[in-house]
């Protein structure tokens, strides 16, 4: 009878007996030497199921904590279906920003019902003249500018990639290549190569 194995990622560098520690400190610090202002980056933390992706993340996420950056944390299992991913992905982005920048949610809003997401943004609409007025003429430059002025370089954590339908998987693939691509994020995802 052998013994039963926790399959529960680590969250401290304590309880790190893989050593993944070292690689996370040394990946960390390229990281945060690149200059990302005019530009975002997608990592993929590739292994097969119950090798560690999640320990790796967390580690990761304690990095970016004491760096005092700003981490989303977004899981598209969450969502309804494949076509409330990108909405609900907004939501969570615009929630956590709002609490940097006080107008990112009136921003992002905008940006989204071009995309024909607004969904839960309808609560912008009586600012929608006004918002005309004061936002620049592309509401991505917008965006851009607003995440310029935080100081800080967000990281999107997208673990699990490979528990989602091919169908749900594209819409994430959509996010991190276009729709939400802004300056000075970082999208770190993990995932089974091979399943993806």
């Amino acid at each position: 009878v052998q013994a039963i194995q926790s399959d529960i990622a680590i969250e401290k560098e304590a309880d790190d007996r893989l050593g993944f520690s070292d690689m996370v400190k040394v990946f960390f610090e390229d990281l945060s030497s690149l200059e990302l202002r005019h530009e975002s980056l997608t990592i993929g933390v590739i292994a097969e199921w119950g090798k560690g992706k999640s320990s790796f993340i967390n580690l990761l996420i304690n990095k970016v904590e004491d760096h005092r950056d700003i981490i989303i944390r977004f899981n598209p299992r969450g969502s309804k279906s494949a076509a409330n991913i990108q909405e609900d992905f907004f939501d969570a982005f615009a929630t956590e920003l709002s609490k940097y920048y006080a107008g990112f949610g009136f921003l992002l809003g905008r940006y989204t019902k071009h995309l024909g997401l607004l969904g839960q943004y309808e609560w912008t609409r009586p600012l929608e003249s006004l918002l005309m007025l004061l936002l620049p003429e592309k509401d991505v430059e917008a965006i851009n500018e607003a995440i310029s002025t935080l100081g800080k370089r967000i990281y999107v954590v997208i673990d699990d990639l490979d528990r989602l339908t091919g169908e749900e998987i594209i819409e994430v693939l959509k996010l991190v290549d276009r729709n939400a691509s802004f300056n000075n994020v970082v999208f770190v995802m993990a995932y089974d190569k091979e399943y993806v």
